[in-house]
């Protein structure tokens, strides 16, 4: 067989609220994460002003993180 990095990596990001501590259910929802791929996409989309949603790209050494923005937003 063959092996090779795949695009096929997706992350749908859809609206999430931020909670204050104490509060949870409704439209409280963790957005973020850690991402270990060789290669793929992170969309996100619908996010309120001001979210604060974290993504950390972990990839092994030698290898670097190249990231191409094709829309944003500020």
């Amino acid at each position: 067989g063959t092996w090779g990095p795949q695009d096929n990596f997706f992350i749908g990001g859809k609206y999430c609220s931020e909670c204050r501590p104490g509060w949870s259910g409704g439209d409280c929802m963790k957005c973020g994460g850690v991402i270990r791929k060789q290669q793929g996409h992170l969309i996100l989309e619908s996010y309120p002003n001001n979210a604060r949603c974290e993504w950390t790209i972990q990839v092994d050494r030698p290898f670097n993180i190249k990231l191409r923005f094709m829309m944003l937003s500020l």
